[in-house]
């Protein structure tokens, strides 16, 4: 009995430990800054996403977003779809004072007003605008 209130305290100590070795792993920015921006119109494109948003002084801007950042590996931009009223938004997180990644908010159905399609008309002047490093910095 003695040696199994033994074993009992030796487990719930070394358990009591694990998650003060798995804080030291985490690797946090020292400098993180995010801007919530909000989306006027989304357009689709097989090369990925022309977003038309809101400026702080209450003009349009646009962004390009590569298809390319959604993917596996790369992770620069997700996709987050719901049914929110504060739908359609867009995050930016720079961290250490570099882009890091884009979060986009959206709406579940095409078929809402925020959502459109980019046409296939200048095709090649529209490729060019989705070879981006980063998000512009004008909002």
């Amino acid at each position: 009995m003695k040696k199994a209130l033994i074993l009992l305290a030796v487990a719930a100590l070394a358990l009591s430990s694990v998650p003060a070795f798995s804080q030291a792993e985490r690797k946090d920015p020292t400098d993180a800054f995010v801007k919530t921006v909000p989306i006027a119109k989304i357009y689709t494109h097989v090369l990925g996403y022309r977003i038309l948003y809101f400026k702080s002084t209450f003009e349009y801007a646009e962004m390009y977003v590569p298809i390319s950042w959604f993917k596996a590996g790369v992770e620069k931009a997700e996709l987050v779809v719901g049914n929110e009223p504060s739908y359609p938004y867009f995050t930016i997180v720079w961290a250490d004072g570099k882009f890091d990644h884009i979060r986009l908010y959206v709406r579940d159905s095409l078929m809402h007003p925020s959502w459109g399609e980019l046409t296939a008309v200048g095709a090649q002047d529209i490729a060019s605008n989705f070879n981006v490093q980063g998000p512009p910095l004008e909002f």
